[in-house]
């Protein structure tokens, strides 16, 4: 059908569409062929737009383009949705959505990608080790830090196998492979405090975590990693008992720094009704609120783990005494099973109220 269809298209499109087709394995060509073919052209020509797009910075163009390919050739391929064609698409995703900081869909779709190099073309270890190579570099920055060490051992094992790769770019594997072990033999847990931010589905795509927001994070927390704070805290477990030794001076005082905290924290001022989330350890708001305080951390701890539970609870009978932290932009709450954190450690987060309740402006 592809072929007598071919007859009457101009050079320019028959060139374009034997091009595409040397660059598909011979055994996945078949299906490709019984579209017809100026269909196939139509529904290519976006995701070569979207390449332009991407070649431009223009991400969200992109994204709308190719998936958009990605949606019409499922149906002309009967929904076979690991036909080679899609890899360099998907591929295209990622790293569209690596660009706009949306790290899970840059890792699914990455994750797509390569699972179909792997299946058709297993023996094109330059792709697969770049793919696994871009892979890691998003389990990193998920933080799961042994998925991207198996990726970094992969694409060092791919990479010797090529012919096309040069031994700056497998120095470059090894090196970042030395790099995330020390990281992880360092502890990757013992962090005072964490930023993050929490996807918000009436934010575009463009402005969901820019780069200078990285950029303006990471500089904080150098800032951050260089206060003193003892080691033990960062794997002290909470005792419920301490709690039941707080006086109404030390909560009160704990509130006052608490409420200025909240009014002032730059990151949440700027970032807090935009998905922005900050987590932390009581030893880190001493070190930074209360650091003149002769309160301990724990005791520290303990008055933030009640004032919490007071202020989410609707039954609580100090309405005056919290009313500010209840009226303000932010939800509080605490956890004792934090993934970046030592299991058992208590665990502080501060969120944007906009994002909870988002339902409610539908």
């Amino acid at each position: 059908m592809g072929c007598r269809q071919s007859s009457t298209l101009s050079p320019m499109d028959r060139m374009t569409y034997e091009y595409i087709l040397t660059r598909i394995p011979e055994h996945c060509q078949r299906e490709i062929r019984k579209i017809p073919v100026q269909q196939f052209l139509t529904i290519y020509g976006k995701h070569m737009n979207a390449e332009t797009h991407l070649d431009q910075k223009e991400y969200l163009s992109a994204i709308t383009n190719e998936s958009e390919a990605i949606h019409d050739l499922e149906l002309l391929l009967n929904h076979q949705k690991d036909h080679f064609i899609f890899a360099d698409m998907y591929k295209l995703l990622s790293i569209c959505y690596w660009s706009t900081e949306n790290i899970e869909l840059a890792f699914e779709r990455s994750l797509l990608a390569l699972n179909i190099r792997l299946k058709h073309t297993p023996m094109d270890f330059t792709e697969i080790s770049l793919h696994y190579f871009r892979l890691s570099l998003i389990c990193i920055v998920k933080g799961i830090w042994k998925e991207a060490e198996e990726c970094l051992i992969k694409a060092m094992n791919a990479a010797q196998s090529s012919n096309a790769l040069s031994q700056s770019y497998i120095q470059e594997l090894e090196d970042s492979l030395s790099s995330l072990r020390q990281r992880m033999e360092n502890n990757s847990r013992q962090k005072p405090l964490v930023y993050s931010f929490i996807s918000d589905v009436h934010e575009s795509q463009e402005d969901y975590l820019r780069r200078k927001t990285l950029e303006e994070l990471i500089a904080r927390y150098t800032d951050v990693s260089a206060l003193q704070i003892d080691r033990q805290e960062y794997d002290r477990l909470p005792i419920k008992q301490t709690e039941t030794q707080i006086g109404k001076e030390a909560i009160q005082d704990v509130l006052q720094h608490l409420e200025k905290f909240l009014e002032e924290d730059l990151f949440l001022l700027k970032f807090g009704t935009k998905g922005g989330c900050i987590s932390f350890i009581a030893a880190y708001f001493k070190a930074t609120q209360m650091k003149t305080s002769s309160l301990s951390a724990a005791v520290i701890e303990a008055a933030l783990t009640i004032i919490i539970d007071r202020v989410n609870d609707d039954r609580s009978t100090d309405e005056e005494m919290y009313s500010t932290i209840r009226q303000s932009s932010y939800a509080l709450s605490y956890t004792d099973d934090d993934e970046s954190r030592s299991p058992g450690v208590r665990v502080f987060q501060v969120k944007g109220k906009a994002l909870l309740n988002i339902d409610d402006m539908l």
